[in-house]
């Protein structure tokens, strides 16, 4: 198989858990498939070693424009690895890390190279728990993705803090449509921020902040 793919240019494998060494082996085909533009590995278990033995070949995979790594238990040490293997991905425009307890140190591993995507259109950090500190740091690197559309940052524990911080960056988003903060905990403080970015950010169309603990 590894030697008919270089056509191959979608590639979905999602809820197959084929964990680490899956991962490992897929990883050995993917060094042929140069005409990839679509990769799809969510719930699939490969964990940090499984996210390592990916990121080694991505680079690779110059024309992928999708990659759904979501809900794979990678960890911040995961999440550092594929972070590391991003900029060699220019057309990457749709980033799914969902649901990977990345936590703090992910959040920030991941920062430092966000603005090398300069096509990143999507970027998915829902279910990470990285709290105030990490959407700060995020919110830092956010303001240089001019091409950002939408971006779900849902249950991951951010504060009014780090809404605050993420209200002050996401104003210079102006291709944003799409914002979900639902389940966090920003509060009456944190919605008054979201209140003044929906004022600067007029091509704003979705935005969920339920289950915040604002009151009426």
């Amino acid at each position: 198989l590894a030697e008919r793919c270089q056509s191959l240019a979608v590639l979905d494998l999602s809820d197959n858990l084929i964990g680490p060494k899956g991962a490992g082996q897929l990883a050995a085909m993917l060094k042929r498939c140069r005409a990839l533009r679509e990769l799809s590995l969510g719930m699939n278990e490969i964990g940090a070693d499984g996210a390592q033995r990916l990121a080694a070949v991505l680079e690779h995979c110059q024309t992928l424009r999708k990659l759904d790594l979501g809900w794979n238990k990678m960890a911040a040490a995961g999440t550092a690895k594929i972070a590391a293997a991003l900029p060699a991905l220019p057309a990457l425009s749709h980033l799914d890390l969902r649901e990977n307890k990345m936590g703090v140190d992910g959040a920030r591993r991941l920062a430092a190279v966000l603005a090398d995507c300069r096509a990143l259109t999507l970027l998915d950090l829902g279910w990470n728990y990285m709290s105030d500190a990490g959407a700060t740091v995020l919110a830092a690197a956010l303001g240089e993705c001019s091409r950002l559309a939408h971006l779900n940052m849902n249950e991951n524990k951010i504060g009014p803090d780090g809404a605050r911080q993420l209200a002050q960056v996401l104003g210079q988003c102006v291709s944003l449509t799409y914002l979900d903060l639902g389940w966090n905990r920003i509060g009456d403080e944190g919605a008054r921020s979201m209140a003044a970015l929906l004022q600067e950010c007029s091509s704003l169309a979705y935005v969920n902040l339920g289950g915040n603990y604002i009151s009426p």
